[in-house]
């Protein structure tokens, strides 16, 4: 509501409303205690303090909800706004040593080398049509294999050097809205 519809004022705030509880995935998302709002949320705060130091902190904590928004690390690293990176940087050694502290030697150690990125995926995984993701529907269309994944490599590394070459234009240009926007 802060971001997008406070200058509708009242109007704006029924339609955040109504955009959260009416949408019957939204409603979905948070019954099955998924994390997909907590991250937008995490995204969200993120992007309101993007020239604040806090955008470190959220953005770790959303690193550890989903790890695969470090990407937006490159959004700070290349508009270089060190303070933010390196805010980021101390908030997850604080919640790394906190996590230590509360849950243990043994089960932190567990975690970092016995987690499930570690072991082999069964096949079946990737055959089901409701997995939409880039490594399964290549599994599915036979363009890859799971032993040969070289292709799949391949794509992944196009994609990131594609979206890098862009993020660093738009750098340039200082259309750090737009950066934001590629990186989602």
């Amino acid at each position: 509501y802060t971001l997008f519809f406070k200058s509708y004022k009242l109007n704006g705030l029924f339609l955040s409303i109504i955009l959260i509880f009416a949408l019957k995935p939204a409603l979905s998302t948070v019954s099955y205690s998924q994390t997909n709002f907590l991250v937008l949320f995490l995204l969200l705060l993120v992007y309101r303090y993007s020239e604040k130091i806090f955008a470190g902190l959220f953005l770790a904590i959303a690193v550890f909800t989903k790890p695969y928004l470090a990407i937006f690390g490159l959004f700070f690293l290349l508009t270089k706004r060190w303070n933010i990176i390196i805010s980021g940087i101390i908030s997850t050694m604080l919640i790394v040593l906190i996590t230590f502290l509360i849950v243990g030697k043994e089960p932190f150690i567990s975690y970092l080398f016995n987690n499930p990125i570690h072991r082999d995926v069964a096949a079946y995984v990737f055959s089901e049509e409701i997995n939409q993701s880039l490594h399964a529907v290549m599994l599915r269309q036979n363009i890859i294999t799971l032993e040969n994944p070289l292709i799949y490599t391949s794509v992944v590394g196009i994609i990131l050097l594609v979206t890098i070459i862009i993020l660093v234009i738009l750098a340039r240009k200082k259309l750090f809205h737009s950066m934001f926007i590629i990186l989602l």
